[in-house]
């Protein structure tokens, strides 16, 4: 049941604390949860020898089921939005990136609340932040812990370039007493699951933990791929065919769209999709989609908007040019113009790329440089902390992507 709603968004930060949103969520779940409790007690019971369910078994199991879910859900989301388990922060800067963090904790963050800003005057421009401290509230290190006491303060987090004049005595006991300090680049990857490439440094990539790429991850990873992709193709066959027949009978051209991609280690390769374009789709020439594109034929706009046209890649992960979770592959033709206008760009060729990712579950269809720069964000944060639970994670996620389609283009 928790895997079902995880599925359908009733866990996310959006949703969560949305009464109708959760309403119409826990109304998709039902079916499902019929269906789940339904193998699962038929699995059951050919394990066990006993009788196989009757539609009465299910009809008598699945309400239980679902209210206490619901139950659980509501005394979690009651939990979470409450500020007794909000841990406290201080944030030391009152610059952009302190703003970032400002806006973080406003945006729905229901994890840490900000107790003040401490000025910094050499942050560069500074922000209306309050309440904000004077930067002698940190002077000595008996000062620091007073001031932190005196407002239950938990966690620091230091939030400027600019390190000279920093009180790093002061910073240093309260590390040993217990505090914990971060610097803004790790606050941010752990409380927003993204890099600010705004404030990455090289150094931060150099000394972090993650980017681990052995070879049992490797093999792993490798396994998980084929299974999925597997299951997939089987599983898709009754969408997969209609689609393929739609396709050839209501437009011109062949049933698959082939484009050549940008992969691992920067390999070009061919991307295998179903056709949702015109065949004249590019006489103008290479250009991002669009919201509403006019290029789409009647049954290309259908099969984009649920993501049916991505279900040919899986011959992709099958050939080993993909993997099923991973950065999306771009064109050579936009990667040449991305790699110059944003840092970091060719580090997401290190791993295959995928036909579902960590940036597309949480950020909507990117058309342009800047959506490619937010994306980055994400695929940097899968990079260095990508495992089977990170992929499980998306691919359940995937699942709420295609319900509600609204970054399909």
């Amino acid at each position: 049941m928790v895997l079902i709603m995880s599925s359908v968004g009733l866990y996310n930060r959006d949703v969560m604390f949305h009464m109708d949103a959760v309403l119409i969520r826990t109304a998709m779940t039902l079916p499902l949860a019929l269906a789940a409790v339904y193998c699962a007690l038929f699995l059951f019971a050919a394990v066990a020898g006993t009788d196989f369910p009757t539609r009465r078994d299910v009809l008598d199991t699945v309400p239980g089921c679902l209210l206490a879910a619901l139950v659980a859900h509501g005394l979690f989301a009651g939990l979470v939005g409450s500020n007794r388990l909000r841990r406290r922060v201080l944030v030391i800067g009152s610059g952009p990136m302190a703003a970032r963090v400002a806006r973080m904790a406003r945006g729905g963050n229901k994890q840490f609340l900000v107790v003040g800003f401490i000025d910094c005057w050499n942050d560069g421009e500074r922000h209306l932040l309050s309440p904000r401290f004077p930067l002698d509230r940190l002077a000595t290190p008996q000062a620091a812990l007073d001031f932190l006491r005196t407002n239950e303060i938990e966690e620091i987090v230091v939030a400027t370039n600019e390190r000279r004049g920093l009180p790093l005595a002061a910073l240093l006991e309260c590390r040993l007493r217990g505090i914990a300090v971060h610097d803004y680049a790790s606050f941010c990857e752990s409380e927003a699951g993204f890099v600010d490439l705004d404030a990455l440094q090289p150094s931060w990539l150099i000394y972090s933990d993650g980017f681990r790429m052995d070879r049992g991850r490797l093999v792993l990873k490798a396994m998980f791929d084929y299974l999925i992709a597997g299951l997939v193709l089987m599983i898709t066959l009754p969408i997969t065919v209609p689609t393929a027949i739609a396709i050839k009978l209501t437009s011109r051209g062949p049933v698959f769209f082939r484009q050549e991609r940008v992969g691992l280690h920067g390999e070009i390769f061919t991307v295998l999709k179903f056709r949702s374009m015109r065949m004249d789709a590019e006489k103008a020439g290479p250009q991002w989609a669009k919201v509403n594109d006019d290029r789409a034929t009647m049954v290309g706009r259908l099969i984009r908007k649920v993501r049916i046209d991505e279900i040919p890649q899986v011959i992709n992960v099958l050939r080993g040019e993909m993997s099923f979770i991973g950065p999306r592959p771009e064109r050579p033709v936009f990667v040449e113009s991305l790699r110059k206008d944003i840092p970091y760009f060719d580090e997401r060729h290190r791993i295959k790329p995928g036909i579902t990712g960590w940036a597309q579950v949480n950020y909507p269809y990117g058309a342009s440089i800047e959506d490619a720069k937010n994306k980055l964000s994400y695929d940097l944060y899968y990079l260095k902390n990508g495992g089977i639970f990170l992929d499980l994670v998306v691919l359940f996620q995937t699942i709420r992507v295609v319900l509600w389609p609204s970054g399909a283009r």
